[in-house]
């Protein structure tokens, strides 16, 4: 890994020279395999990073990478270790074909000024990245995103990917996110411990978290252990499903100071309006506040169990409500042919009657 001479305690983007241990441009049928990688990030404890903005791809910003993929196709990276990376463990950008399996990452990232996380740390793909998948990977103490896409809104959509069986155990921002996709099934996956250590934790985490304008997507049979803020949040999210998965919050509620509603729809994308979502089967048990923030058309939330809600006690009328109905966040978008039936809820009081949602068989008590 290149050296840095004299580098400030703030750092602009890389110079080629220091991007990644393994860099690779414009080729095709690249194999990765079999490596160990560590990025000495104890170097470099005293550089901090503020997170990319402007338009500039992670993969051209960020320094100090262990493997950077970019311009690439046909692409393999598995049975490979990567420990101690001072910022991302794993960058793909404007690639195709991209399969990367039995990764195993651990205490990588970085911070910024304030101490805080920068993202940096796990596996990202951005760029409108294609037909990816990445799966069978264990990720351990990041300190930022552990598995996600990103693009910027100018940016093509990352589109035809899975994300599946991968296992996150502490990651100070979100397990996994979704950012600005289109057709990404993320399944079966297993975080614990999301938002820790609390020191350095940044704005919502979330176990699974959307950005930008997100559709055909499915989130599907995950399991989420200790969220120190949201399990899901639903920004930009589309014309998809949130199914069988299940988010439990067994600690003392004081060890949740950024936790929220277990499920967030929301709105930040100007493209992207909230509609045609299917929450159905999933288990929420020990939310701080309350099991749903819902705004848009369409929904339906059918056979929930929202178990143990409201664990802060709150009687604001928003927090404290099982599932709270809003008229928009960003821009108008109120509740309208939404179905909330067969769904059990417990810790506060029952779904309000609200216009534009029809209300059948829920248990509350």
């Amino acid at each position: 890994m290149a050296r840095l001479a004299s580098a400030p305690e703030v750092l602009t983007p890389a110079s080629e020279a220091q991007r990644a241990v393994i860099h690779v441009v414009g080729q095709k049928h690249v194999r990765i395999r079999g490596v160990t990688i560590d990025g000495q990030r104890e170097r470099f404890a005293r550089l901090r990073w503020p997170i990319a903005e402007n338009g500039a791809p992670f993969v051209d910003y960020y320094p100090l990478n262990g493997i950077a993929i970019d311009r690439c196709e046909d692409v393999v990276i598995e049975d490979v270790v990567l420990r101690n990376v001072t910022n991302l463990a794993i960058v793909v950008a404007r690639s195709a074909n991209v399969r990367i399996e039995r990764v195993t990452v651990e205490d990588s990232g970085s911070l910024d000024a304030k101490g805080k996380n920068n993202t940096t740390g796990g596996i990202l793909l951005e760029e409108g990245t294609s037909n990816f998948v990445v799966a069978n990977n264990r990720l351990s103490r990041i300190r930022g995103n552990a598995i996600w896409t990103h693009s910027y809104t100018v940016s093509p959509r990352n589109r035809d990917g899975r994300i599946a069986n991968n296992e996150i155990d502490t990651a100070g921002r979100d397990a996994i996110q979704v950012g600005h996709a289109v057709n990404v099934m993320v399944d079966a996956n297993v975080a614990r411990n999301v938002g820790y250590p609390v020191e350095i934790a940044e704005g919502e985490p979330v176990g699974i978290d959307t950005a930008g304008n997100v559709e055909n997507t499915h989130y599907r049979s995950n399991r989420l252990f200790e969220v120190n803020g949201k399990c899901f949040d639903l920004d930009g999210f589309h014309d998809g499903s949130v199914i069988c998965n299940l988010c439990i919050n067994a600690r003392p509620v004081g060890e949740y100071p950024l936790g929220n509603f277990g499920i967030v729809f929301n709105d930040s994308h100007p493209e992207s309006v909230s509609r045609n979502i299917v929450v159905r089967g999933n288990v929420l048990d020990g939310m701080k506040y309350g099991a749903m923030f819902v705004i848009g058309a369409g929904h339906t939330i059918e056979d929930n169990a929202f178990l143990n809600l409201n664990r802060a006690r709150s009687k604001d009328g928003l927090l404290g409500s099982s599932i709270h109905f809003a008229k928009g966040v960003l821009w108008p978008n109120p509740p309208k042919g939404i179905v909330v039936r067969g769904n059990t809820i417990t810790g506060t009081r029952c779904v309000a009657p609200y216009p534009g949602v029809k209300l059948e068989k829920n248990e509350c008590r």
